[in-house]
Protein backbone atom coordinates (compact mmCIF):
# COMPACT_ATOMS: atom_id res chain seq x y z
CA UNK A 1 0.00 0.00 0.00
CA UNK A 2 1.40 3.24 -1.13
CA UNK A 3 2.03 5.66 2.06
CA UNK A 4 -0.72 7.77 3.13
CA UNK A 5 -1.12 11.83 3.08
CA UNK A 6 -2.13 13.32 6.08
CA UNK A 7 -4.25 16.78 5.96
CA UNK A 8 -1.98 19.43 7.38
CA UNK A 9 -4.80 20.52 9.38
CA UNK A 10 -5.95 17.78 10.82
CA UNK A 11 -6.35 17.93 14.44
CA UNK A 12 -6.76 15.71 17.92
CA UNK A 13 -10.65 16.17 17.61
CA UNK A 14 -10.59 15.07 13.90
CA UNK A 15 -8.99 12.08 14.58
CA UNK A 16 -11.13 10.89 17.52
CA UNK A 17 -13.88 11.59 15.67
CA UNK A 18 -12.91 8.88 13.00
CA UNK A 19 -12.02 6.58 15.55
CA UNK A 20 -15.01 6.92 17.58
CA UNK A 21 -17.18 6.67 13.89
CA UNK A 22 -15.37 3.30 13.82
CA UNK A 23 -16.36 2.09 16.90
CA UNK A 24 -20.06 2.60 16.40
CA UNK A 25 -20.10 0.29 13.18
CA UNK A 26 -22.79 -2.24 13.93
CA UNK A 27 -20.64 -5.08 12.37
CA UNK A 28 -17.63 -5.35 14.50
CA UNK A 29 -15.02 -6.03 12.15
CA UNK A 30 -10.99 -4.84 12.66
CA UNK A 31 -9.60 -1.88 11.52
CA UNK A 32 -9.06 -1.23 7.80
CA UNK A 33 -5.11 -1.39 6.86
CA UNK A 34 -6.15 1.68 5.65
CA UNK A 35 -6.96 3.13 9.33
CA UNK A 36 -4.82 1.42 10.88
CA UNK A 37 -2.06 3.02 8.75
CA UNK A 38 -3.63 6.68 9.60
CA UNK A 39 -3.70 6.33 13.12
CA UNK A 40 -0.09 4.92 13.29
CA UNK A 41 1.30 7.12 11.08
CA UNK A 42 -0.12 10.03 13.40
CA UNK A 43 1.61 8.35 16.85
CA UNK A 44 4.96 8.05 15.10
CA UNK A 45 5.34 11.42 13.68
CA UNK A 46 5.94 12.97 17.46
CA UNK A 47 7.75 16.25 16.08
CA UNK A 48 4.48 17.35 14.63
CA UNK A 49 3.22 19.86 17.12
CA UNK A 50 -0.59 20.10 15.83
CA UNK A 51 -0.90 16.75 16.79
CA UNK A 52 -0.97 15.04 20.53
CA UNK A 53 -1.07 11.04 19.44
CA UNK A 54 -0.95 10.02 23.28
CA UNK A 55 -4.21 12.46 23.59
CA UNK A 56 -6.01 11.13 20.83
CA UNK A 57 -5.50 7.20 22.07
CA UNK A 58 -5.76 7.81 25.83
CA UNK A 59 -9.51 9.55 24.37
CA UNK A 60 -9.59 6.20 22.38
CA UNK A 61 -8.75 3.88 25.46
CA UNK A 62 -12.06 5.78 26.95
CA UNK A 63 -14.08 5.09 23.30
CA UNK A 64 -13.07 1.84 23.16
CA UNK A 65 -11.55 -0.27 25.71
CA UNK A 66 -13.34 0.29 29.12
CA UNK A 67 -16.66 -0.19 25.92
CA UNK A 68 -14.76 -3.86 26.03
CA UNK A 69 -14.27 -3.87 29.11
CA UNK A 70 -18.18 -3.60 30.11
CA UNK A 71 -19.49 -5.14 27.64
CA UNK A 72 -17.38 -8.03 26.91
CA UNK A 73 -17.73 -6.84 23.00
CA UNK A 74 -14.60 -7.34 20.40
CA UNK A 75 -11.49 -4.97 21.33
CA UNK A 76 -11.16 -3.87 17.08
CA UNK A 77 -7.73 -3.33 17.24
CA UNK A 78 -5.57 -4.46 19.65
CA UNK A 79 -3.24 -1.10 19.13
CA UNK A 80 -1.16 -1.84 21.81
CA UNK A 81 0.83 -4.70 19.53
CA UNK A 82 1.60 -2.07 16.90
CA UNK A 83 2.70 0.67 18.69
CA UNK A 84 5.55 -1.72 20.22
CA UNK A 85 6.80 -2.39 17.16
CA UNK A 86 7.06 1.41 15.51
CA UNK A 87 10.69 2.31 15.37
CA UNK A 88 9.76 6.12 15.49
CA UNK A 89 8.33 5.39 19.31
CA UNK A 90 11.46 5.26 21.40
CA UNK A 91 11.11 2.98 24.51
CA UNK A 92 10.70 6.21 27.40
CA UNK A 93 7.79 7.21 25.10
CA UNK A 94 5.97 4.12 25.07
CA UNK A 95 6.57 3.78 28.59
CA UNK A 96 5.31 6.38 29.20
CA UNK A 97 1.90 5.98 27.26
CA UNK A 98 1.43 2.58 28.63
CA UNK A 99 1.83 4.12 32.08
CA UNK A 100 -0.81 6.85 31.47
CA UNK A 101 -3.31 4.10 29.98
CA UNK A 102 -2.86 2.12 33.61
CA UNK A 103 -3.41 4.91 35.21
CA UNK A 104 -6.40 6.10 33.20
CA UNK A 105 -7.95 2.38 33.55
CA UNK A 106 -7.43 2.20 37.56
CA UNK A 107 -8.68 5.58 37.91
CA UNK A 108 -11.84 5.23 35.84
CA UNK A 109 -14.92 6.59 37.00
CA UNK A 110 -17.64 5.38 34.76
CA UNK A 111 -17.94 2.44 36.82
CA UNK A 112 -17.21 2.49 40.49
CA UNK A 113 -17.63 -0.22 42.29
CA UNK A 114 -18.24 -0.29 46.30
CA UNK A 115 -16.49 -2.18 48.79
CA UNK A 116 -19.58 -4.42 49.34
CA UNK A 117 -20.21 -5.30 46.13
CA UNK A 118 -16.40 -6.27 45.72
CA UNK A 119 -16.38 -8.27 48.38
CA UNK A 120 -18.90 -10.26 47.12
CA UNK A 121 -18.36 -10.52 43.44
CA UNK A 122 -14.76 -10.20 42.47
CA UNK A 123 -14.46 -13.81 42.62
CA UNK A 124 -17.41 -14.63 40.28
CA UNK A 125 -16.52 -11.60 38.06
CA UNK A 126 -13.26 -10.33 37.77
CA UNK A 127 -10.78 -13.29 37.92
CA UNK A 128 -8.61 -14.30 35.02
CA UNK A 129 -11.36 -17.11 33.59
CA UNK A 130 -13.94 -14.74 33.45
CA UNK A 131 -11.89 -11.65 31.73
CA UNK A 132 -12.74 -11.04 27.56
CA UNK A 133 -10.24 -12.53 25.68
CA UNK A 134 -9.68 -9.27 24.04
CA UNK A 135 -9.29 -7.74 27.35
CA UNK A 136 -6.58 -9.87 28.70
CA UNK A 137 -4.32 -9.63 25.49
CA UNK A 138 -4.87 -5.58 25.83
CA UNK A 139 -3.76 -6.19 29.44
CA UNK A 140 -0.85 -8.37 28.62
CA UNK A 141 0.94 -6.13 26.46
CA UNK A 142 0.42 -3.38 28.96
CA UNK A 143 1.73 -5.67 31.47
CA UNK A 144 4.71 -6.96 28.99
CA UNK A 145 5.07 -3.18 27.89
CA UNK A 146 5.75 -2.00 31.34
CA UNK A 147 7.60 -4.62 33.30
CA UNK A 148 6.94 -5.95 36.54
CA UNK A 149 8.50 -3.57 39.27
CA UNK A 150 6.75 -0.53 37.46
CA UNK A 151 3.33 -2.67 37.18
CA UNK A 152 3.64 -3.51 40.66
CA UNK A 153 4.41 0.20 41.65
CA UNK A 154 1.62 1.91 39.99
CA UNK A 155 -0.80 -0.74 41.90
CA UNK A 156 0.52 0.20 44.69
CA UNK A 157 -0.07 3.87 44.73
CA UNK A 158 -3.18 3.42 43.91
CA UNK A 159 -4.09 1.54 46.66
CA UNK A 160 -2.44 3.89 49.26
CA UNK A 161 -3.71 6.75 47.41
CA UNK A 162 -7.20 5.35 47.51
CA UNK A 163 -7.92 6.38 44.05
CA UNK A 164 -8.98 3.61 42.18
CA UNK A 165 -11.35 1.06 40.63
CA UNK A 166 -11.65 -2.09 41.88
CA UNK A 167 -12.83 -3.83 38.90
CA UNK A 168 -9.70 -2.74 36.91
CA UNK A 169 -7.26 -2.91 40.00
CA UNK A 170 -8.10 -6.47 40.50
CA UNK A 171 -8.50 -7.39 36.61
CA UNK A 172 -4.98 -6.37 36.34
CA UNK A 173 -3.91 -8.04 39.43
CA UNK A 174 -5.74 -11.21 37.77
CA UNK A 175 -3.42 -11.01 34.57
CA UNK A 176 -0.11 -9.87 36.39
CA UNK A 177 -0.40 -12.82 38.55
CA UNK A 178 -0.29 -15.23 36.12
CA UNK A 179 3.86 -15.43 35.77
CA UNK A 180 5.30 -16.95 38.61
CA UNK A 181 7.62 -14.41 39.64
CA UNK A 182 4.81 -11.82 39.44
CA UNK A 183 3.15 -13.76 42.02
CA UNK A 184 5.85 -13.61 44.26
CA UNK A 185 6.18 -9.57 44.18
CA UNK A 186 2.13 -9.24 44.53
CA UNK A 187 2.91 -11.38 47.37
CA UNK A 188 5.18 -9.31 49.60
CA UNK A 189 3.00 -6.11 48.17
CA UNK A 190 0.07 -7.61 50.21
CA UNK A 191 2.23 -8.48 53.18
CA UNK A 192 3.42 -5.15 53.44
CA UNK A 193 -0.17 -3.46 52.99
CA UNK A 194 -0.95 -6.11 55.77
CA UNK A 195 1.72 -4.99 57.91
CA UNK A 196 1.29 -1.70 57.52
CA UNK A 197 -2.33 -1.33 57.93
CA UNK A 198 -2.23 -2.98 61.31
CA UNK A 199 0.79 -0.67 62.55
CA UNK A 200 -0.47 2.42 61.68
CA UNK A 201 -4.68 0.90 62.36
CA UNK A 202 -5.53 2.02 58.44
CA UNK A 203 -8.99 0.34 58.15
CA UNK A 204 -9.16 1.11 54.46
CA UNK A 205 -5.88 -0.34 53.68
CA UNK A 206 -6.77 -3.42 55.56
CA UNK A 207 -10.01 -3.99 53.96
CA UNK A 208 -8.21 -3.24 50.67
CA UNK A 209 -5.50 -5.84 51.89
CA UNK A 210 -8.53 -8.55 52.69
CA UNK A 211 -9.93 -8.18 49.25
CA UNK A 212 -6.48 -8.22 47.31
CA UNK A 213 -5.28 -11.10 49.18
CA UNK A 214 -8.95 -13.09 48.45
CA UNK A 215 -8.33 -12.01 44.71
CA UNK A 216 -4.84 -13.59 44.68
CA UNK A 217 -5.86 -16.51 46.16
CA UNK A 218 -9.02 -17.47 44.10
CA UNK A 219 -6.44 -17.06 40.96
CA UNK A 220 -4.73 -20.03 43.15
CA UNK A 221 -1.50 -18.02 42.41
CA UNK A 222 1.70 -20.14 43.82
CA UNK A 223 2.42 -17.84 46.25
CA UNK A 224 -0.57 -17.43 47.96
CA UNK A 225 -1.80 -20.90 48.01
CA UNK A 226 -5.31 -20.37 49.95
CA UNK A 227 -7.07 -18.32 51.75
CA UNK A 228 -7.51 -20.63 54.85
CA UNK A 229 -3.55 -20.73 55.06
CA UNK A 230 -3.33 -17.09 54.63
CA UNK A 231 -5.35 -16.05 57.26
CA UNK A 232 -5.04 -18.52 59.78
CA UNK A 233 -0.89 -17.26 59.20
CA UNK A 234 -1.47 -13.56 59.87
CA UNK A 235 1.18 -12.51 62.56
CA UNK A 236 -1.30 -10.77 65.44
CA UNK A 237 1.20 -10.03 67.58
CA UNK A 238 0.05 -8.34 70.37
CA UNK A 239 -2.97 -7.14 71.89
CA UNK A 240 -3.40 -3.69 70.23
CA UNK A 241 -2.97 -5.20 66.75
CA UNK A 242 -5.00 -8.26 67.21
CA UNK A 243 -8.10 -6.01 68.98
CA UNK A 244 -7.94 -3.77 65.74
CA UNK A 245 -7.68 -6.91 63.35
CA UNK A 246 -11.28 -8.41 64.89
CA UNK A 247 -12.76 -4.66 65.20
CA UNK A 248 -12.55 -4.59 61.70
CA UNK A 249 -13.61 -7.62 60.80
CA UNK A 250 -16.84 -7.59 62.94
CA UNK A 251 -17.88 -4.25 61.12
CA UNK A 252 -17.73 -5.92 57.90
CA UNK A 253 -19.55 -9.08 59.37
CA UNK A 254 -22.68 -7.94 57.64
CA UNK A 255 -21.18 -7.58 54.13
CA UNK A 256 -19.19 -10.91 53.89
CA UNK A 257 -20.02 -13.85 51.65
CA UNK A 258 -20.69 -16.55 53.92
CA UNK A 259 -17.84 -18.78 53.00
CA UNK A 260 -15.41 -16.09 54.17
CA UNK A 261 -16.85 -16.24 57.88
CA UNK A 262 -16.71 -20.40 57.86
CA UNK A 263 -13.21 -19.85 56.81
CA UNK A 264 -12.98 -17.21 60.08
CA UNK A 265 -14.46 -19.51 62.48
CA UNK A 266 -12.36 -22.51 61.71
CA UNK A 267 -8.91 -20.84 60.80
CA UNK A 268 -7.66 -18.31 63.64
CA UNK A 269 -4.27 -16.83 64.00
CA UNK A 270 -2.35 -17.00 66.90
CA UNK A 271 -4.56 -15.42 69.74
CA UNK A 272 -2.74 -13.49 72.51
CA UNK A 273 -3.78 -14.79 76.05
CA UNK A 274 -5.73 -11.87 76.72
CA UNK A 275 -7.36 -11.94 73.65
CA UNK A 276 -9.90 -14.25 74.07
CA UNK A 277 -12.50 -12.51 74.63
CA UNK A 278 -12.53 -10.57 71.21
CA UNK A 279 -12.16 -13.77 69.21
CA UNK A 280 -15.54 -15.65 71.16
CA UNK A 281 -17.60 -12.21 70.57
CA UNK A 282 -16.16 -12.03 66.95
CA UNK A 283 -16.97 -16.12 66.28
CA UNK A 284 -20.47 -15.68 67.82
CA UNK A 285 -20.81 -12.94 65.75
CA UNK A 286 -20.06 -14.93 62.70
CA UNK A 287 -22.23 -18.20 63.58
CA UNK A 288 -25.20 -15.98 64.26
CA UNK A 289 -25.39 -14.55 60.58
CA UNK A 290 -24.23 -17.65 59.27
CA UNK A 291 -27.54 -19.17 61.40
CA UNK A 292 -29.50 -16.49 59.55
CA UNK A 293 -28.11 -17.37 56.14
CA UNK A 294 -29.39 -21.16 57.12
CA UNK A 295 -25.44 -22.04 56.36
CA UNK A 296 -23.30 -24.26 58.41
CA UNK A 297 -19.69 -23.24 59.45
CA UNK A 298 -17.98 -26.25 57.48
CA UNK A 299 -15.91 -24.79 54.45
CA UNK A 300 -14.54 -28.09 53.55
CA UNK A 301 -16.60 -30.20 51.26
CA UNK A 302 -17.40 -33.95 52.63
CA UNK A 303 -14.38 -35.62 50.74
CA UNK A 304 -12.32 -32.83 52.51
CA UNK A 305 -11.33 -31.07 49.63
CA UNK A 306 -10.95 -26.85 49.35
CA UNK A 307 -12.37 -24.57 46.96
CA UNK A 308 -12.22 -20.78 46.59
CA UNK A 309 -15.97 -20.63 45.74
CA UNK A 310 -18.67 -22.29 47.50
CA UNK A 311 -20.38 -23.08 44.76
CA UNK A 312 -17.46 -25.26 43.02
CA UNK A 313 -16.55 -26.83 46.34
CA UNK A 314 -20.12 -27.88 46.23
CA UNK A 315 -20.69 -28.81 42.86
CA UNK A 316 -17.36 -30.99 43.04
CA UNK A 317 -19.43 -33.38 46.44
CA UNK A 318 -21.89 -33.51 44.23
CA UNK A 319 -20.14 -35.10 40.91
CA UNK A 320 -17.72 -37.00 43.27
CA UNK A 321 -20.16 -38.82 44.91
CA UNK A 322 -22.26 -39.62 41.18
CA UNK A 323 -19.31 -40.51 39.84
CA UNK A 324 -18.32 -43.59 42.66
CA UNK A 325 -21.99 -44.43 42.68
CA UNK A 326 -21.59 -44.95 38.67
CA UNK A 327 -18.86 -47.53 38.85
CA UNK A 328 -20.24 -49.66 41.89
CA UNK A 329 -24.12 -48.15 42.58
CA UNK A 330 -23.65 -47.72 46.32
CA UNK A 331 -23.70 -44.82 48.41
CA UNK A 332 -20.09 -43.55 48.88
CA UNK A 333 -19.17 -43.96 52.36
CA UNK A 334 -17.92 -40.09 52.72
CA UNK A 335 -21.94 -39.71 52.24
CA UNK A 336 -23.11 -41.80 54.96
CA UNK A 337 -20.42 -40.65 57.36
CA UNK A 338 -21.45 -36.90 56.68
CA UNK A 339 -25.20 -38.05 57.33
CA UNK A 340 -24.04 -38.63 60.93
CA UNK A 341 -21.11 -36.38 61.70
CA UNK A 342 -21.46 -33.65 59.86
CA UNK A 343 -25.57 -34.21 60.16
CA UNK A 344 -25.81 -30.07 59.06
CA UNK A 345 -23.72 -29.56 56.18
CA UNK A 346 -25.10 -32.88 54.57
CA UNK A 347 -28.73 -31.73 54.86
CA UNK A 348 -28.37 -27.95 54.61
CA UNK A 349 -25.69 -28.08 51.51
CA UNK A 350 -24.90 -31.18 49.97
CA UNK A 351 -28.53 -32.67 49.81
CA UNK A 352 -29.47 -29.12 49.33
CA UNK A 353 -27.33 -28.94 45.75
CA UNK A 354 -28.11 -32.91 44.75
CA UNK A 355 -31.77 -32.48 44.77
CA UNK A 356 -31.78 -29.16 42.65
CA UNK A 357 -31.94 -31.19 39.29
CA UNK A 358 -35.17 -32.77 38.08
CA UNK A 359 -35.03 -36.23 37.72
CA UNK A 360 -35.18 -36.56 34.15
CA UNK A 361 -31.86 -34.36 33.73
CA UNK A 362 -30.20 -36.67 35.19
CA UNK A 363 -30.54 -40.56 35.39
CA UNK A 364 -28.10 -41.40 37.25
CA UNK A 365 -28.35 -38.62 39.69
CA UNK A 366 -32.19 -39.86 39.93
CA UNK A 367 -30.85 -43.11 41.23
CA UNK A 368 -28.48 -42.28 43.76
CA UNK A 369 -31.64 -40.25 45.43
CA UNK A 370 -33.42 -42.49 45.26
CA UNK A 371 -31.31 -44.65 46.89
CA UNK A 372 -30.23 -42.38 49.70
CA UNK A 373 -34.06 -42.01 50.34
CA UNK A 374 -34.81 -45.63 50.42
CA UNK A 375 -31.77 -45.44 52.88
CA UNK A 376 -33.13 -42.86 55.19
CA UNK A 377 -30.25 -40.16 53.93
CA UNK A 378 -33.18 -38.08 52.90
CA UNK A 379 -36.20 -37.43 54.27
CA UNK A 380 -39.71 -38.05 52.69
CA UNK A 381 -40.40 -34.09 53.63
CA UNK A 382 -37.01 -33.42 50.46
CA UNK A 383 -37.58 -36.45 48.73
CA UNK A 384 -41.25 -35.44 47.85
CA UNK A 385 -40.70 -31.80 47.09
CA UNK A 386 -37.49 -33.16 44.95
CA UNK A 387 -40.50 -35.65 43.16
CA UNK A 388 -42.46 -32.90 42.35
CA UNK A 389 -39.89 -30.44 41.23
CA UNK A 390 -39.52 -33.53 38.69
CA UNK A 391 -43.05 -33.44 37.64
CA UNK A 392 -42.78 -29.81 37.18
CA UNK A 393 -40.25 -29.93 34.55
CA UNK A 394 -41.81 -32.67 32.93
CA UNK A 395 -44.86 -30.84 32.17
Amino acid sequence: MSPIELPLNLSNKDVLNMLIKISERDDPVSFTAEEKQIVLMIISELKRGYVDPFLILDEWLKVEVLECFESSCVLKWQYLEDLKVLKSINSDLLSTFLLDHMKALLSDENSSYDFSYTLNNHAKLWVYEKLPPDVKAFLSEMISGLGSKTVLNTLSNAVLIGNFNWKYLLSIISVFIQQHQNSELLKGMVDEFSKNSLEEKNKTLLFSTLIIARHCCTEKARYFNNYPTWFSSLNLKNIAVFTFFFECLTQIVPDEPPLYLKIHVNKVPTVPASCRKYLTEYLTLCKTRLSDLNETTDYIGIFNDYYEKDEEGQEADVRRAMSIFQENQEIPKPLLEASVFRKQYYEKVFLRRLLSVPESSDSNRAELIKKLHSAGKISNTLFNRWVSLSKWFHL
